[in-house]
């Protein structure tokens, strides 16, 4: 595996996923060159972790630990049914949650749609992810953000894709649709609002 960029300053983003009550094992992070990928090994390793894989997308290596994960592929993602134009490179289960990390190509957008019996978290991993919320608010996702139950949202990127982890949690992961806004209008309203 080839890195598209030479070695820059080392960023070890290994998420925790802490919610009330509720810890779990899973780690995710992404390395965008050799020295990143090493730092991840190593850190994962003192950890006394075994279960490492990488998935690649577009030069970067999206390291995950496997215990109680399914890992699929750009070319064969896990397919959810939604309308989404998002690829779903890894799924598990762990205690009452729903873990898949995500990748969503430039210009796309995820389904819109909301949680009646659960709540989701999101975590930036790599890109730029935009979250229509409540049909109304438009943000950029910078670390983390909470969509609460029946909260309506949905994803969208601009010129760069967005890497992301999606943890559901409540144990039922229902999706109720709703009508899903063109592109260029989530464009449009994050440009209103000063998001892009």
């Amino acid at each position: 595996m080839r890195f598209e960029r030479e070695p820059s300053a080392t960023r070890l983003n290994i998420p925790e996923i802490l919610m009330p009550e509720s810890e779990t094992s899973f780690r995710v992070a992404v390395a965008r060159n050799q020295s990143e990928l090493e730092g991840i090994h190593t850190q994962l390793n003192a950890e006394g972790r075994t279960d490492i894989a990488q998935i690649y997308v577009n030069g970067k290596a999206v390291v995950v630990t496997t215990t109680g994960m399914k890992l699929y592929s750009m070319r064969e993602p896990h397919k959810t049914g939604s309308p989404s134009d998002a690829l779903y490179l890894a799924r598990g289960s762990e205690k009452n949650l729903e873990i898949l990390v995500q990748y969503l190509p430039p210009y796309q957008r995820t389904s819109h749609h909301r949680h009646p019996n659960a709540g989701e978290l999101y975590q930036e991993l790599d890109g730029n992810l935009f979250m229509l919320r409540n049909r109304s608010t438009v943000q950029r996702l910078t670390g983390r953000a909470l969509i609460t139950r029946y909260e309506t949202h949905i994803g969208f990127t601009t010129d760069e894709p967005a890497i992301s982890l999606v943890v559901l949690m409540g144990g039922d992961s229902t999706h109720t649709h709703v009508e899903r806004p063109h592109h260029q209008t989530l464009i449009k309203k994050a440009q209103l609002q000063g998001v892009i």
